[in-house]
């Protein structure tokens, strides 16, 4: 501004010395007038219209523009963008799916399967070999077809028979465990068909079930446990002699052992041997006599 000012004095001092170079007489006036142009118009015009629109377009203009779309931009979307995709996809998918695959599906098949079924197969088995050894080398005998007093007969004799135990052995347990559960009660038998096989798995299953029964049933059962033990036996009906000396009906068993017969007699023994019932278990026909009596030739000697 201070430049176009000087110019414009600068040409109005050449228009006035022109003036003065024409003449004396035009000299007065043209001056005032040129000088009063010169100096007024061009002097406030010039100094209003180029200080105002010059100074307010150019500053405003150019410092709005470039500071405010440069500036947002670039600051806003790369930072935004760049870092949200990066950090969130990559942390998820990664972490989630490799750590529950491989820890689930690896526990679960290697403990299950080895461990259940070695642990099954020993415990059966020695249960198995235990009940068939006592059945295949105690019980080897005759089963009276009754399921109910062949599977009382047999949890006997597991219970106190052994094994390793000789035939006398066995016998001899089994009729002291009669001689010490079974009781005595007074029960009139029908023996007018003798002793047949019914009348025997009758009378034993009475006994073995309710653990009381008369002489017959004590013979009934003995009989049972001989042929389960693989010992034949068979019912023998006779006397025997009271403290008093009277013949009292009875009845016990002739089992054959060894190649060789012998009385077996638990109910005598239980209660008329004074706590000496094993005199009554494997007797001779010789020995026998002094307390009983029956018809010899309908049953074999026990010499």
């Amino acid at each position: 501004m201070k430049r176009t000012a000087a110019i414009l004095l600068l040409l109005a001092m050449l228009f006035g010395l022109a003036a003065c170079g024409g003449g004396t007489s035009a000299s007065t006036e043209p001056s005032v007038e040129a000088s009063a142009d010169v100096s007024a118009a061009p002097s406030i015009e010039p100094s209003v219209a180029p200080s105002e629109e010059p100074s307010e377009e150019p500053s405003e203009a150019p410092s709005e523009e470039p500071s405010v779309e440069p500036s947002e931009e670039p600051s806003v979307e790369p930072s935004v963008e760049p870092s949200e995709e990066p950090s969130t996809e990559p942390s998820e998918e990664p972490s989630s799916e490799p750590s529950a695959v491989p820890s689930e599906a690896p526990s679960e098949t290697p403990s299950t399967a080895p461990s259940e079924e070695p642990s099954e197969i020993p415990s059966e088995d020695p249960n198995v070999e235990t009940s068939g050894s006592i059945e295949e080398t105690v019980a080897v005998g005759t089963k009276t077809g009754d399921d109910v007093l062949d599977d009382a007969v047999l949890e006997v004799i597991e219970d106190v028979c052994s094994a390793d135990a000789s035939l006398e052995d066995n016998l001899g347990a089994l009729f002291d465990w009669m001689t010490k559960n079974l009781t005595y009660r007074n029960v009139t038998v029908d023996l007018s068909n003798g002793y047949t096989d019914e009348l025997v798995t009758d009378i034993a299953k009475t006994l073995i079930t309710t653990y009381r029964g008369a002489c017959e049933h004590n013979a009934a059962l003995m009989k049972v446990f001989c042929d389960r033990l693989g010992a034949p036996a068979i019912c023998v009906s006779g006397d025997f002699k009271n403290e008093s000396g009277a013949w009292v009906e009875h009845a016990w068993c002739i089992c054959e052992i060894d190649g060789a017969y012998r009385h077996i007699d638990v109910l005598y023994g239980r209660n008329h041997t004074h706590g000496n019932a094993r005199t009554m278990f494997l007797v001779t026909d010789e020995k026998f006599s002094a307390t009983h009596r029956w018809n010899a030739e309908d049953y074999p000697a026990c010499e």
